[in-house]
């Protein structure tokens, strides 16, 4: 168990640092949604992230396209000099703005994880009808922007877990419509999380005859 919190970054970082190790980038985000995040397919899909940091390096290692907005101007200017090719990123003075001007519905999903009104964004999700998944992070401090996002239509899929220098248990919830739950709900896993067991002849995952 030990050596699993090892592996999630939890003892190498300090809060505000860029959590990179061993190669590896950590976003800050619960481990459980990352191991769910893990086993499914994003290389044709693209994100934005309203508001950027370590997981914005790591979603662009997954996502074809990545749209970040940032509102402090010391990280935008830290994070810009290390960011991929297939990361567009945008300094804004409010998020909000940001989101105002982008064409939501052109991206597949967005990343709430931004210190600016959640219920607000929340309202303007639901009310210009984006139809993609939401990864929202820390949704336990956050009921009525969900609920908001509930009423319109999106189904909340709460991962709670622990994340890299944090020592309490949070929530990053996934939320999606009913017509596009197939697509965050494949089977056929792209990759295990790091530790878990597998058993490719399971004799009891076989019917019988």
């Amino acid at each position: 168990f030990y050596k699993y919190l090892e592996s999630l970054g939890i003892f190498d970082f300090e809060a505000g640092q860029l959590m990179c190790s061993d190669s590896r980038v950590i976003p800050l985000l619960t481990n459980t949604f990352i191991n769910w995040f893990e086993t499914q397919h994003w290389k044709d899909k693209s994100l934005l992230e309203l508001g950027s940091g370590s997981s914005t390096l790591f979603f662009a290692k997954y996502f074809k396209e990545v749209c970040s907005l940032e509102t402090n101007q010391d990280w935008f200017t830290r994070l810009s000099e290390v960011l991929p090719l297939n990361v567009e990123y945008k300094k804004v003075d409010i998020i909000m703005d940001g989101l105002n001007s982008a064409d939501i519905n052109s991206y597949d999903a967005i990343l709430l994880d931004c210190g600016e009104n959640r219920a607000n964004i929340a309202k303007v999700l639901a009310e210009r009808s984006y139809d993609g998944i939401i990864f929202f992070d820390n949704s336990e401090w956050y009921r009525h922007s969900i609920k908001i996002l509930n009423s319109s239509g999106f189904f909340e899929i709460p991962f709670f877990g622990v994340k890299p220098v944090e020592n309490w248990v949070s929530c990053t919830s996934v939320l999606a419509k009913e017509s596009n739950l197939n697509e965050i709900t494949n089977s056929n896993w792209e990759k295990l999380p790091e530790f878990a067991g597998y058993h490719p002849r399971n004799a009891w995952d076989i019917v019988d005859g």
